[in-house]
């Protein structure tokens, strides 16, 4: 029976290595029928996916030489059941695959499926063929958008081609191969994504309508110095973590603020005055300290310190009345606020931004 890639690769030396490695019986007696001489549609397919092929050819003085060959899927066209062929295009110009062709117009190919784990082997008869000799040629095997120059056309002459066994290829895969495999990946990826920051947002919104019914102690009536200073004391912290949305939590949602004189109702018009207050005011740090209060009302005085865009420093001294719901939410606040300029030199507060520390002193302590 006939083996069509064994017959040409069959030497007195190769039967003579068989024979010492006790193998020459298998082959001797092969009772397949492997002509593998035309291209099937299989190898056809197979040829067709593949970016890449190894091509050998050997010198005048015995030498071979072994070269990679790459392009984009189908690069290496089959023109009819016993013929491939491609564009050559200027490489190193070391020309050495050219030149072992001309004197030998003998090669052998591999075409790897490292995914797949399968291999194919080719022998051919290789001509070079010029650019003008057959434009169709030239065009069909062109390779659209590279920017590459070709120079001829190799045409291969199919002699004979076998399958290699999977055993020893290691799988790999090409950055096109793994985005698809991992594509639907991705894709249940952004969905979860997008159902986390869904329920997340409702959970939120959940957390913030909570918080923005719940209650706010100290409650008033205010009887005591110490729930009274309390409260100032955390609406310190608050204002000093320069945390709009924080803040506006402790009012309520139709407060009422004369801020100097800037009138406010609601916590988003809040958000939106602190938001640019702290954009203007930089490296805010702030003390209140009780003044009086009685019943749900409280009266503080406040000092702060910051600076501008410019490095211009300021102190603001100022006055607050607040007015609280039940539920220790402030319904009223009614701010009067004068800025004076200081020198960086003069400034007061320089604790790490944030809350002021339990030990830090107050303003009467500071004789502010």
């Amino acid at each position: 029976m006939s083996h069509g890639f064994l017959n040409v690769a069959m030497t007195p030396s190769v039967r003579a290595a068989q024979a010492a490695m006790g193998s020459d019986r298998l082959w001797r007696d092969f009772k397949g029928q492997r002509d593998f001489d035309e291209f099937t549609q299989n190898e056809v397919a197979f040829i067709g996916e593949r970016d890449s092929f190894y091509m050998a050819t050997v010198s005048e003085t015995g030498w071979p030489y072994v070269q990679h060959r790459g392009g984009p899927k189908g690069f290496l066209k089959v023109l009819d059941e016993k013929t491939l062929a491609f564009a050559d295009y200027r490489g190193n110009r070391q020309y050495i695959s050219l030149g072992n062709l001309d004197a030998d117009d003998r090669a052998a190919l591999i075409l790897m499926d490292y995914a797949g784990r399968t291999r194919l082997k080719i022998y051919a008869h290789v001509e070079a063929v010029a650019l003008d000799r057959d434009p169709s040629l030239a065009a069909r095997v062109a390779v659209p958008g590279s920017k590459g120059k070709p120079e001829r056309i190799l045409v291969l002459r199919l002699v004979a081609f076998d399958w290699n066994c999977p055993q020893h290829i290691t799988p790999r895969f090409t950055e096109v191969e793994i985005n698809e495999a991992v594509q639907p990946l991705y894709d249940r990826l952004s969905v979860l994504e997008a159902e986390n920051k869904t329920l997340r947002a409702q959970l939120a919104a959940k957390e913030i309508g909570e918080m923005m019914e719940a209650e706010r102690p100290p409650l008033p009536p205010f009887v005591t110095l110490e729930a009274a200073a309390r409260k100032v004391r955390l609406a310190e912290d608050a204002w000093n973590s320069r945390d709009a949305d924080r803040v506006s939590l402790a009012y309520t949602q139709d407060s009422h603020w004369r801020n100097r004189a800037e009138f406010l109702e609601g916590r988003g018009a809040i958000v939106a005055f602190l938001t640019r207050k702290w954009t203007r005011e930089l490296d805010y740090r702030l003390i209140k300290e009780l003044w009086a209060f009685r019943e749900n009302r409280i009266a503080v005085r406040f000092a702060y310190e910051w600076h501008d865009d410019s490095g211009n420093w300021f102190r603001s001294y100022g006055n607050e009345l607040w007015e609280f719901d039940e539920r220790g939410l402030m319904r009223r606040r009614v701010a009067s606020i004068n800025d004076a300029p200081i020198h960086e030199s003069e400034r007061r507060f320089h604790w790490p931004l944030g809350p002021r520390p339990e030990d830090h002193p107050s303003l009467s302590d500071l004789g502010l």
